[in-house]
């Protein structure tokens, strides 16, 4: 059956369902004839590589649709096919747009002043102002509120454990690690903030206000943030490929619902678009004045003047050396991708299913519709210049993005996204990723912080404080971002290898226990807390579903690889609270083994338990370093 399955998805280099074109294709400057013949090739192609099952794809201008196809199934098992009117997607953070459409109507109707402390308007939350600056809307929109990420409980299994946005909010932010204003780091506990920004001040719940305020006006009736079983009926399922065959993915319900909870159809998304290539308005329906979009498309922060950032809500992005606005979006099972080239008037939609973990698909078909950009060769390129003392710079960085303040630090796997940064004789750059999740690229210094990419357009830069090198600024693809300098202990190339020596050491010490019982020996303390310990490291990350996200890069066997969506996701198993209390256990049961051996008269101080000891004070420390010494128990 999964042989047949993907043979039925092969075929998708036949288009499904609906096409609309014009001479708005010659009008807009794209070449209809690439569009006609060449797309849907291109997606066949990359949805086959990629093992994903259905996709929408929709190419507009100012003045109406150009494209709009579906492309293989909405639901594998009824052979459904995806159209571009009917089918609705799961659009994930693409959903960010509308919240930033949001709060920008409130701010022409000068409900809200983007500089003023959000405290003013959002009561009953303990809001962080580190360093005594607080926090204000343009801080929410442009991702530069210093707020860290928290995952763990942020989804509901059914419609009745779903949490309001007020009461998932006041049930803990999450820790806010810079002040505001100084750094981008993309958080969707902020853009979960900007939509109680909107309850607050609307007066109404976030999903009833954007209906009623941008939905209904733009006609998007198949498009939803509350999920209703109207807007449910027909969405493509979500997928992830696992040894050979398609999972399904269940729907689920989540919390931060201003932040990627959007639902919607390719043809409605191609309404909300339009908005933005007309100044604010789509067929004589204004939901924005001229200057608020401007404003939403204008750059409102970035880490140095020469490199790209943020609008309102909308990121300057970079994909295969070419400079859009958009989003992107990504839930375990959906991804979805909004680029707009205000200058050309065009603006392109795609939502699809499965795993595309880097966005390859995505870029791809990006190139496929605008076409290539100007290859690196061609591009204008300032002098060379020379860095004074370019080994400061030299070190580990780590995404910022990373969780701090619970144990999500490690169940959430933006901290394997880091660089070494080494400098070379001649001044260069090289940043590469000890994962291989990104390929190594070299970097020419163009400025006095400043770096050009030698075979591409990005830039990046560093921050100077008090002659301490403390971040790397990056052009990254898509999104700007912000790397944090670390310590050498929290590289991932030393974390991993602390992981291999734990786990061999507590093996060999519990297997010393195994032999003794084997000869009829009472087990020591040594190996019963050394079993503990190892129980732990092996048994955590499947009951957490931590695995889940090394599937998307490694062919796992299906055995291994969990069904759905990461437990972790809707709060810690009680398996793993269980889980949790053995190493609190294993370090009782040694602390109990050096009273008695301090108590002992005349006993021989033993040498294999200081080395134990000091081991078990490694563990303590590696797991303190990860919030899981205890968590939750």
């Amino acid at each position: 059956m999964p042989c047949l399955r993907l043979a039925l998805v092969a075929l998708l280099l036949v288009p499904l369902a609906f096409t609309s074109r014009s001479l708005a294709a010659t009008r807009s400057g794209l070449d209809d004839a690439m569009l006609e013949r060449d797309l849907a090739g291109v997606v066949a192609e990359e949805m086959a590589r990629r093992h994903l099952v259905g996709a929408v794809v929709v190419v507009v201008d100012r003045e109406g649709v150009i494209l709009a196809e579906g492309y293989g199934y909405a639901d594998l098992d009824q052979q459904t096919p995806v159209r571009p009117d009917s089918t609705t997607f799961r659009v994930a953070s693409v959903s960010k747009l509308f919240t930033a459409t949001a709060v920008m109507q409130l701010v022409e109707r000068g409900r809200i002043d983007v500089d003023r402390e959000l405290a003013s308007y959002v009561q009953g939350l303990d809001l962080p102002h580190r360093g005594g600056r607080p926090i204000t809307p343009r801080h929410l929109l442009t991702h530069s509120a210093g707020l860290s990420e928290g995952f763990i409980g942020s989804q509901a299994r059914t419609r009745a454990e779903w949490l309001s946005l007020r009461d998932y909010l006041a049930r803990g932010l999450p820790a806010q690690f810079a002040r505001a204003g100084e750094i981008i780091s993309y958080a969707n506990s902020g853009i979960g903030l900007a939509g109680l920004l909107v309850e607050s001040v609307s007066g109404r719940p976030f999903h009833e206000t954007v209906s009623r305020e941008i939905l209904q006006p733009l006609g998007m009736r198949r498009s939803s943030f509350g999920m209703e079983p109207a807007v449910l009926d027909g969405l493509a399922q979500g997928y992830v490929f696992a040894s050979g065959s398609q999972r399904r993915i269940p729907v689920d319900f989540l919390d931060n619902r201003a932040s990627g909870g959007l639902v919607t159809t390719g043809l409605d998304m191609a309404r909300f678009l339009r908005v933005f290539l007309n100044g604010g308005e789509v067929d004589g329906t204004r939901i924005l004045r001229p200057e608020t979009t401007t404003a939403m498309l204008t750059r409102q922060f970035s880490q140095h003047p020469g490199m790209k950032g943020i609008g309102f809500g909308f990121w300057e992005l970079e994909i295969d050396g070419r400079s859009y606005w958009g989003h992107d979006g990504d839930v375990v099972g959906w991804n979805a991708r909004a680029l707009l080239l205000p200058e050309r008037g065009l603006a392109l939609f795609m939502a699809y299913t499965g795993t595309d973990t880097l966005k390859a698909f995505g870029d791809r078909v990006a190139s496929a519709v605008f076409g290539p950009s100007q290859p690196p060769s061609a591009r204008e390129r300032p002098p060379r210049a020379t860095v004074a003392g370019a080994e400061r710079l030299e070190g580990s960085y780590r995404w910022t993005r990373t969780a701090r303040a619970t144990a999500d630090r490690l169940f959430t796997p933006h901290w394997l996204v880091q660089y070494r940064a080494r400098v070379d004789a001649s001044g260069e750059l090289e940043l590469s990723n000890a994962l291989g999740l990104f390929p190594t690229s070299r970097w020419a210094p163009v400025g006095a912080d400043l770096f050009q990419e030698i075979d591409g357009a990005r830039r990046l830069s560093f921050r100077d404080e008090d002659g301490r090198i403390t971040h790397l600024f990056l052009d990254a693809s898509p999104i700007a971002m912000a790397f944090e300098r670390i310590a050498w202990w929290e590289s991932v190339p030393v974390q991993a290898t602390l992981v291999a020596f734990f786990l061999v050491a507590f093996l060999v010490t519990s297997a010393t226990g195994i032999v003794g019982l084997l000869r009829s020996r009472p087990i020591s303390g040594i190996a019963l807390a050394s079993t503990a310990d190892l129980a732990f490291l092996i048994a955590f990350p499947p009951a957490m579903g931590l695995h889940m996200f090394a599937s998307d890069l490694l062919p796992l066997p299906e055995a291994v690889v969990p069904h759905g969506i990461p437990p972790f996701f809707y709060g810690v198993p009680p398996s793993a609270q269980w889980l949790l209390a053995l190493p609190l256990a294993a370090l009782v049961i040694t602390a109990v083994l050096v009273v008695r051996t301090l108590l002992a008269r005349g006993a021989r101080r033993s040498l294999g338990l200081a080395v134990f000891v000091l081991l078990q004070a490694g563990f303590a420390a590696f797991l303190h370093h990860w919030n899981l010494l205890g968590y939750p128990v």
